[in-house]
């Protein structure tokens, strides 16, 4: 055989094949298979190798190093920096550096328990686990308060592990987060000593163990560690009770306490463990042991497991210290830790919860008061109360001490108060009705050896009375009610009343606007909002201009408004028209800075005859400065220009807070008159000015009457017309009105759509967003506004996950899906539920402090109908909505556009059902057919009281649509109005 174009031959003609070359070449293919077998066999163990190096811990002769990553920007010291560094680490601390009050009197009597290197301050690294619990929680914000510290990293295992609370917790993340600048991220993790295995392709994980993939304390790199995890017996309560029956420590019959016994121990010992580790790296030899604070229970708990932990839990910390040479401080907390952002199914937290639902019930009693929060059984039960931030002040002081002899120590916090349940219920209803007498029945409260240590070295005591702390919960409890705002100073308590409102009735000084521990990290809002109370709150701009907006929007209908606002106004970029001819009168309102150049411009051209008409009386005499004032006072709200009636806000040419630039968008309800029905906001940079009919379409839209079942058409993907029957709707009262987020990055790009099943991530979202405010999308990112976005991608891994959930518990998942554009917004001013959505919105939006407004919403909106789902026992994510199933659905109705809204009264009526698409094929012509019927535009008439209320975002195809039917009916009517008008 011969070939002249083989290859190897570089093209010339080969010879022959012969026996002896054919036995030749077998022999030398098989050399070739047994080479390429061996290379594969050591490829195969070299990958095995790597495997166990990633999966499997080290040999059992060598120790886990836990400070082997070490940052660039932390360059080692020299020997000689290393020993000078210890020895002033291991002086005696000043008073200025230590934090909090009783650190400081403790150190001046016992200064060599107070070292420099304990010393809490800015270059402190904290560690809290726990820290959604109420202890964590709010330790974390006093660390950061008072200490100044600001790295710091929490974990917490969010135990019962529903969609409920998890969902409830966001709340606290989200304070901690926006209120902490360097709070190191995962914040929620599963229990120390359970944490599952990570993806090993995961990156910049610094906080994950190499060799198993789960969680290193000491990556970290701490200087303290404060161990709260599992500190109550509260921590395992599940108020929904999903048992998860596929955990071998659940039956059908009980839920075991082998679940809190493996989790409390193994957390306390994998933090021991890892502080014993540390020393025996040499790479970290002269890096100091992380200070170990954890929490303990007082001898004598009524919760007999809990208490036998907690003995364990000291037990393995006088081990380590023997074995190891571990320090450690144990603080025995008292069994009824209290206060702000309780935790739901705790003793206090039922009782005040059920106190706020019965306030204004005169026929309780204590005893009813009990049975209300399901504690009637147990009100002889006696509780050792303290009030959280004491707790928090007895552990930021022991975070700083250190025995002289590195012996573990142990400090019993004394409770302020010991009395039964009974007695609390008592003093709870003591505020409920101020007029009826409470017998508080107390328990005596004997001093033990470890309490009186405790005030030796720690100098701390209770401060905080039972009736103040309860008096501050009460007050808590009653702002989390749906935004119960009350600008009612009256001393009865008809109505249920905002927590500083109650505050002031009781003598009490509410919290101060600066005061971020009293607050619990809470914004405090504008006077002039919906959502704040009168005897808590900060000033705005807007503060003199309230009153002027109510008395001149008096008799309007609806209103058209606009701001120019934070720089000087020279010309509005908007034109509308004033029209009082319709049936509804509509109002256009500018609202722009008083010192701005539009306003001296339209001032100076009044003459001066007609200034007489506004007070305004100028002489010859008059200076130019004092007749501009007057001008500014006198017509303020008087005049019209470009169809806006002008409103000049005092001190707003310069730059304004989030509060006050969003107040008006956002949050109008107490600028206008009782008049108003509806408002609708335009951004001053929308690119086309809004006349008569676009506000009367509007306006109109946020109402339908409900639809009966009808047929209509629609071509397939194959051209082919097809019938479907419709479902009947209920009627339809949307309390907001909105457009759906265009998705464009920059002028030059096309706006894309999503395909079928796609959905819009967070980060795509925001770079839309960012373009429709008019920032270039492709720069980089605002760091507090990058903040808040990563907190919202992190929102479903925290509520979505499924680890250790019971299967009892329906499949309900966190979604952000409402993306909306904010260039107009139509709000209803007459329904309450319109404003908790506003303050929802605005609460939000300030917590943040950006200019990303859209962003705020779909949280809102993706939290809210969660809970409206849960609360009313939806099907779940495991079955579609009509419009997934069925995408042709989104063509032939709207319905899909209207977002069930969770309102106080939840009136959801009619919406089980949903929509129901009933295909049917081409239909015989001999068959007697429904009529296709068009979706239909019905103008707002009465009040519709009784229809279920929705958020619509109003998508452009469903507008055009719709605008043209208005444009036709709205067309006929005025024929008729001339018609009668000529006879």
């Amino acid at each position: 055989l011969t070939s002249n174009n083989d290859v190897s031959s570089g093209g010339k003609q080969m010879a022959p094949f012969h026996g002896g070359g054919m036995r030749a070449t077998r022999h030398a293919i098989e050399l070739k298979r047994v080479e390429d077998a061996q290379t594969a066999l050591e490829e195969e163990q070299r990958r095995s190798t790597l495997r166990m190096q990633h999966t499997r811990p080290p040999p059992s002769t060598e120790k886990v190093s836990f400070y082997t990553i070490v940052p660039m920007e932390e360059r080692p010291f020299s020997q000689q920096q290393q020993q000078q560094q210890e020895q002033d680490d291991n002086r005696p601390d000043t008073l200025d550096n230590l934090c909090g009050v009783h650190a400081k009197n403790a150190s001046k009597e016992h200064s060599n328990n107070y070292l420099q290197k304990d010393a809490l301050g800015p270059k402190s690294r904290v560690m809290i686990t726990g820290i959604l619990n109420p202890i964590g929680f709010h330790l974390a914000l006093a660390l950061q308060e008072k200490c100044g510290v600001q790295v710091m990293t929490g974990i917490d295992y969010m135990f019962p592990n529903t969609v409920s609370h998890r969902l409830a917790l966001q709340k606290r993340i989200q304070l901690l987060t926006s209120n902490i600048p360097k709070l190191v991220q995962p914040i929620v993790l599963p229990l120390v000593g359970l944490d599952p295995r990570r993806n090993r392709n995961l990156k910049n994980e610094p906080s994950l163990i190499p060799a198993t993939r789960e969680l290193s304390l000491l990556n970290f790199r701490p200087t303290h560690i404060v161990h709260l995890a599992s500190y109550s017996p509260d921590e395992y309560m599940d108020p929904q009770k999903f048992w998860n029956y596929a955990s071998p420590y659940v039956t059908e019959t009980r839920n075991a306490e082998l679940y809190k016994i493996r989790s409390s121990l193994l957390s306390m010992e994998q933090i021991l463990a890892s502080i014993a580790s540390a020393s025996n790296d040499d790479e970290t030899a002269g890096t100091p042991r992380p200070h170990l604070v954890y929490a303990s229970s007082v001898k004598g708990h009524h919760h007999a497991v809990h208490a036998s932990l907690k003995t364990a839990d000291e037990l393995l910390a006088d081990t380590y210290n023997s074995l190891e040479q571990v320090y450690s401080v144990g603080v025995r907390l008292p069994n009824a830790v209290y206060g702000p952002w309780g935790r739901p199914g705790s003793t206090m937290y039922q009782l005040s919860d059920a106190a706020v639902a019965n306030w204004n019930s005169a026929a309780t009693d204590s005893r009813k008061l009990l049975e209300s929060a399901d504690l009637g059984d147990v009100s002889d039960r006696v509780g050792d109360f303290l009030y959280v931030s004491d707790a928090v002040d007895a552990i930021i002081a022991a975070m700083q001490f250190r025995t002289t002899s590195q012996s573990p120590i142990l400090f019993e916090v004394q409770p302020e108060s010991r009395m039964p349940l009974s007695s609390t219920a008592s003093a709870a209803l003591g505020f409920m009705q101020p007029q009826s007498e409470s017998a508080i029945e107390t328990v005596e409260i004997k001093e033990s050896p470890l309490v009186q240590q405790t005030e030796s070295f720690l100098k701390w005591k209770a401060s905080t009375s039972f009736h103040e702390g309860m008096m501050k919960m009460l007050a808590w409890h009653l702002d989390n009610e749906p935004h119960t705002a009350q600008h009612d100073d009256s001393d009865a308590l008809s109505n249920i009343c905002a927590g500083d409102v109650f505050l002031k009735q009781q003598g009490a000084e509410p919290c101060a606007a600066d005061d971020i521990l009293c607050l619990s990290g809470r914004k405090v809002l504008p006077c002039v909002s919906e959502c704040a109370t009168s005897a808590n709150c900060v000033s705005s701009v807007f503060d003199e201009v309230v009153e002027l907006t109510k008395e001149v929007t008096e008799q309007c209908d609806y209103i058209l408004y606009t701001q120019s606002l934070g720089y000087n106004v020279k010309d509005l970029k908007l034109q509308a028209k004033y029209d009082d001819a319709e049936e509804q009168i509509v109002c256009n309102f500018a609202f722009l800075p008083r010192e701005s150049a539009l306003v001296d411009s339209v001032i100076k051209k009044v003459p001066d005859q007609q200034l007489e008409k506004f007070g305004i009386s100028p002489s010859i005499t008059t200076k130019r400065s004092v007749l501009r004032e007057q001008k500014r006072n006198g017509l303020n709200g008087r005049l019209l220009y470009k169809g806006w009636i002008l409103i000049w806000v005092k001190g707003a040419t310069k730059p304004l807070p989030t509060s006050d630039k969003s107040l008006l968008k956002l949050n109008p309800g107490n600028f206008f008159s009782s008049d108003v029905k509806k408002a609708l906001f335009v951004d001053e940079n929308f690119p086309v000015s809004p006349n008569l009919e676009d506000v009367l379409f509007l306006m109109g839209e946020v109402h339908r009457d409900k639809l009966p079942g009808r047929s209509v058409y629609h071509k397939d993907q194959d051209g082919k017309k097809r019938k479907y029957k419709l479902q009947p709707e209920p009627e339809r009262k949307a309390v907001m009105l909105l457009a759906p987020l265009k998705q464009r990055v920059s002028h030059d790009s096309k706006e894309t759509a999503l395909a079928d099943g796609q959905k819009l991530t967070v980060y795509t979202a925001t770079k839309y967003m960012r373009y429709e405010i008019g920032e270039d999308a492709n720069l980089k990112e605002d760091p507090a506004r990058k903040k808040q976005r990563e907190f919202y991608e992190r929102v479903p891994t925290f509520v979505n996950r499924v680890d250790m959930r019971s299967p009892e518990e329906p499949w309900y998942r966190y979604e952000m899906k409402h993306w909306i554009r904010t260039r107009w917004i139509v709000h209803d001013m007459k329904l309450e539920e319109g404003r908790e959505l506003r303050c929802d919105w605005f609460e939000e939006h300030v917590q943040w402090g950006n200019d990303l407004d859209q962003l705020s919403f779909a949280h809102v909106m993706a939290r809210r109908e969660l809970e409206r789902r849960i609360e009313h026992q939806e099907p779940d994510d495991h079955i579609k909505p009509p419009h997934v199933q069925h995408p042709e659905l989104k063509l032939l109705t709207d319905a899909h556009e209207w977002h069930p809204y969770l309102g106080k009264e939840h009136r959801l009526d009619s919406l089980g059902q949903a929509l129901v698409k009933v295909p049917e094929h081409m239909a015989n012509k001999d068959e007697k057919d429904d009529g296709e019927v068009e979706m239909e535009t019905i103008d707002d008439h009465g009040n519709g009281s009784t229809a279920p209320l929705f958020v619509r975002i109003m998508s452009e195809r469903v507008m055009m649509f719709a605008r043209q039917q208005w444009a036709a009916k709205h067309g006929s009517k005025k024929k008729k109005k001339r018609r009668k008008k000529k006879h």
